[in-house]
């Protein structure tokens, strides 16, 4: 409930890849193929059409299509998440009804793009998104894409909505990111999930409810084991995999800052997957 001064865990949410062919077919083989390897590697639940899923690729029947595939291929009891991102209020409603009947828990969303906001317009909108969605809503604060970031004072209140249950932060903000885990904490009840690679133990130890990261596709147990740790207090372990996973993630930061195109991490998480079968 919230109200109770503490944040639910959660612990791998996978935000899934969108398998295609080389003609951009979706691959359904592939979404089950992956769906099995990262619930079987002991991820909590599945996040689709978000930004690693390529969301705003595709449109409402593909999306709708992929949603429909995971739920019956994975089953009811798997929490499904679905990313109803898009430019307005209008659409972002349309994505979460689709994303509804085709079996999704929750909808993700975050500030729309295109158009720079206030923060109080911000709020507006996802006050309304939250009112006229169907699911459950999960916050995404991703900067990077939408140019926008929440303030912590627009975050407290939206979390305080009885439809919204909690948030995906991808700010890479390390100097804030303890100021809105209060915040978030004192709201009570609600989920914070940490989406940036470098801060996953950090976050973790100090109280945070899971993560979701791209890099789960790379090799997606030590993020199950980092969460296995923290939640069991083993701190040097939690240490330890976060090394290494700084380790990957710096690698990726790498190519990254050569080749700076959003194709280029696609096509890593790509020669990963493909070596994996």
């Amino acid at each position: 409930m919230k109200g109770e001064e503490t944040m639910t865990y959660f612990g791998v949410l996978v935000p899934m890849v969108t398998p295609c062919s080389r003609k951009g077919e979706i691959d359904l083989r592939g979404v089950r193929a992956v769906c099995d390897e990262m619930l079987g590697a002991g991820s909590t639940g599945m996040f689709l059409m978000g930004s690693t899923g390529r969301g705003p690729w595709f449109g409402r029947e593909d999306r709708a299509r992929i949603c429909r595939e995971v739920a019956d291929h994975v089953g009811p009891d798997v929490p499904l998440f679905a990313g109803c991102m898009a430019n307005g209020l209008s659409e972002m409603v349309e994505h979460a009804k689709a994303s509804a009947d085709a079996g999704a828990h929750f909808a993700v969303v975050t500030s729309p793009g295109y158009f720079k906001y206030e923060q109080s317009e911000l709020e507006s909108i996802l006050l309304q998104f939250a009112d006229a969605s169907p699911l459950k809503v999960l916050l995404y604060d991703v900067p990077v894409y939408t140019g926008a970031k929440l303030a912590v004072e627009s975050i407290v209140r939206l979390l305080k909505h009885g439809n919204i249950v909690g948030m995906k932060d991808s700010t890479a903000d390390a100097d804030r990111l303890h100021e809105v885990m209060k915040a978030v904490r004192d709201v009570g009840g609600v989920y914070f999930l940490q989406g940036r690679e470098h801060l996953l133990a950090e976050t973790m130890l100090a109280g945070g409810s899971g993560v979701v990261t791209t890099f789960s596709h790379f090799a997606p147990r030590p993020f199950v084991s980092l969460c296995g740790a923290t939640i069991s207090g083993r701190k040097e372990l939690a240490d330890a995999i976060q090394t290494e996973i700084t380790r990957l993630y710096q690698l990726v930061v790498g190519c990254l800052e050569k080749r700076p195109g959003i194709s280029t991490l696609f096509h890593m998480v790509n020669i990963a997957l493909q070596r994996r079968g």
